[in-house]
């Protein structure tokens, strides 16, 4: 009997990473676009405040992260409708979304939860030859239907609530998810509490110098900031990980039939390691990465340079003289020199 050696090498591989939209979107740019997964490259991307430049300064840079969980969630779905008449798509296309509103109202769903926004209404046409005796053969366009189309925002609170959105539409025929949007809380109270945080981390700085013997005590400061909001459809990332075999055969004649990897994707967070300051590391769910930079520059003031002698009033006096005739008469003339 003949043995036969068969070689295997089962090596793991994962193709490259790409940035994507929560929902059925994703997987329409798969194949269009390659981003880099590394956060740190992300990071650079950032916008960061102009850093002023000085002789003689000491500098701190500062970066703090806050993770919001959102206020809430916003679904949209996509629907279109054809028809022989406009009168026939829309009417079935508003039957649909009428169904699909009736049963979230009873879920508990408010009227000012549930959007309907036309995106199109287009007549579709076909071709129709026609011969003629003494000419080539022509076609002429003529009208064949209508078609609409029309996306379904649907906002909630609950994350827990969209399976039951996606039956409820499932169930009349809306099966395109194309996109989950999340709701921040107010901007500016966020920023506000990031930066009483900040300011105590920046004022440990300032011991910390000064115990290290650094003088701040006649220095001017100056300070810039920017802000970036990174929203969780930024930070889905897809990916393909499965095993792999070599095969290294003796026999000569063989066949390798490949199979079609699955692709997926998740979500990744921008990593703490660039960070001085993180405020709710901690969570579940995706969530709004608030980014902050802050750079502060101490300049030491300029040394009193003692004050100039005041310059010396120099006067000059200058002496104008005149000659006067006394006539015989007794009368005084002023004679011009």
């Amino acid at each position: 009997m003949k043995t036969i050696l068969f070689l295997l090498t089962l090596g793991l591989f994962t193709c490259s990473s790409y940035a994507q939209n929560a929902g059925n979107a994703v997987y329409n740019q798969n194949t269009q676009h390659n981003y880099s997964n590394s956060n740190s490259s992300r990071l650079r991307q950032l916008t960061t405040p102009s850093e002023p430049v000085f002789n003689d300064f000491h500098r701190f840079s500062m970066r703090s992260l806050y993770n919001v969980k959102p206020k809430g969630y916003l679904a949209v779905f996509h629907l279109f409708q054809m028809g022989k008449t406009a009168a026939q798509a829309n009417g079935l296309i508003q039957s649909r979304t009428d169904s699909v509103r009736k049963e979230l109202i009873a879920l508990g769903f408010q009227e000012d939860d549930i959007y309907l926004d036309m995106i199109s209404f287009v007549p579709l046409y076909e071709v129709e030859s026609e011969n003629k005796l003494f000419s080539k053969k022509t076609y002429t366009e003529i009208p064949a239907g209508f078609e609409i189309k029309k996306n379904f925002h649907i906002r909630y609170a609950n994350k827990n609530a969209l399976d039951a959105i996606v039956a409820i539409c499932a169930r009349h025929e809306i099966y395109d998810l194309v996109k989950v949007d999340v709701l921040m809380e107010d901007i500016e109270k966020v920023k506000s509490e990031l930066r009483l945080k900040s300011i105590e981390l920046l004022k440990d700085n300032v011991d910390f110098q000064t115990s290290l013997g650094v003088d701040l005590s006649n220095v001017d400061i100056r300070m810039s900031e920017s802000f970036n909001i990174i929203e969780p459809q930024e930070r889905y990332t897809g990916y393909s990980c499965s095993s792999s075999t070599d095969l290294n055969l003796l026999r000569k004649k063989s066949e390798v039939k490949r199979i079609k990897k699955n692709t997926s994707i998740y979500y990744d967070p921008v990593s703490y390691t660039d960070f001085d300051l993180v405020v709710n590391p901690e969570f579940t769910e995706p969530v709004i990465q608030v980014v902050q930079h802050v750079v502060v520059v101490y300049k030491k003031k300029p040394k009193d340079q003692p004050k100039p002698p005041a310059p010396k009033v120099i006067t000059e006096t200058k002496i104008q003289k005149e000659v006067f005739f006394i006539e015989h008469e007794g009368t005084i003339k002023k004679l011009e020199l």
